[in-house]
């Protein structure tokens, strides 16, 4: 059905495209982020496409991350987003702070959900204390 498609052309570059829609005259793709730990993560944000002149559910599909030579102890993240009417990549940077140690206590904590039969997990962050409750599966 698609394979005359000039989205389907355009879509072959895309390594994480996980499915093609066709409604009327738009495209809808379903792009998933996949994680070190191998977790699907689907992002869509309502951001202004130039190119169709108005704001659409735009797939981000690639996110990288490299240190800030120009500032010391920041990190520089980019993002890449795809506008699902008319295909158009755009590229956003954005400068931030290394994550503090909190930070990657919390994320190691998250990351224990896959690990081991936890049902809950609530984490409550105070200054210079982080406070972690867990139950766990029978």
């Amino acid at each position: 059905m698609f394979e005359d498609s000039l989205a389907l052309k355009e879509l072959d570059s895309f390594a994480q495209l996980s499915k093609l829609n066709r409604t009327g005259s738009r495209v809808a793709i379903g792009v998933h982020l996949i994680t070190n730990s191998g977790r699907h993560i689907h992002i869509t944000e309502k951001r202004h496409c130039s190119k169709c002149e108005t704001f659409t559910l735009q797939v981000c599909h690639k996110v990288r991350y490299q240190e800030n030579s120009e500032q010391a102890g920041t990190l520089l993240k980019k993002s890449y987003w795809v506008c699902p009417v008319c295909l158009t990549e755009t590229e956003e940077v954005k400068s931030q702070p290394l994550p503090s140690d909190k930070v990657k206590i919390i994320n190691r904590l998250l990351r224990m959900q896959g690990d081991y039969a936890i049902e809950s997990m609530s984490i409550s962050s105070h200054p210079e204390k982080l406070v972690v409750e867990i139950t766990v599966k029978d």
